[in-house]
C-alpha cells in the first residue's frame, strides 16, 4: 500500500512539474511510464537475486555474500536509482514532448518530493 501511495505522489509531481514546463501528456500516461520504471528494477535488483539465489545459498548454510560488499551496494542503491532516473526521464521526454533536461529536472524533483513524503510519513 505504502509503494502505490509513493508511487502515486511521485508521478503526480513529475505530472504536474511537466505541465509547468509546457508538456503536453496526461497524467494516466505519467502514471503508467513511472511506475513502470520503479517496478522493474525493483523486480530485477531486489526481489529476484533474494528469492533466487540467497535463498539457494541459505539453503547450502551459506549465510554471508559471496562478493563484496560493495556489489552488495551496487545491486541494491545505485543501480537501480540510475535506472529509475533515466528510464523516467526518456518516459516523459516521449509522453510531453520536451527537452531532456526538463525531463530529468522533473524526475529528480518528483523522486526527492515523494522520498521526503514517504521518510516523513
Amino acid at each position: 500500500m505504502t509503494s502505490h501511495i509513493n508511487k502515486k505522489n511521485s508521478a503526480t509531481t513529475a505530472y504536474l512539474l511537466s505541465r509547468l514546463m509546457r508538456g503536453i501528456g496526461s497524467f494516466d500516461a505519467t502514471f503508467s511510464s513511472q511506475a513502470f520504471t520503479v517496478y522493474i528494477p525493483t523486480l530485477i535488483f531486489m526481489w529476484l537475486p533474494e528469492l533466487t539465489l540467497f535463498t539457494y545459498l541459505n539453503s547450502k548454510g551459506i549465510y554471508t555474500y559471496s562478493w563484496p560488499d560493495f556489489f552488495e551496494y551496487l545491486r541494491v542503491f545505485i543501480l537501480p536509482f540510475i535506472w529509475i532516473i533515466t528510464i523516467s526521464a526518456i518516459s516523459l521526454i516521449k509522453f510531453h514532448r520536451y527537452c531532456w533536461w526538463k525531463g530529468a529536472v522533473s524526475v529528480i524533483i518528483s523522486l526527492i518530493l515523494s522520498g521526503g513524503i514517504s521518510a516523513f510519513f
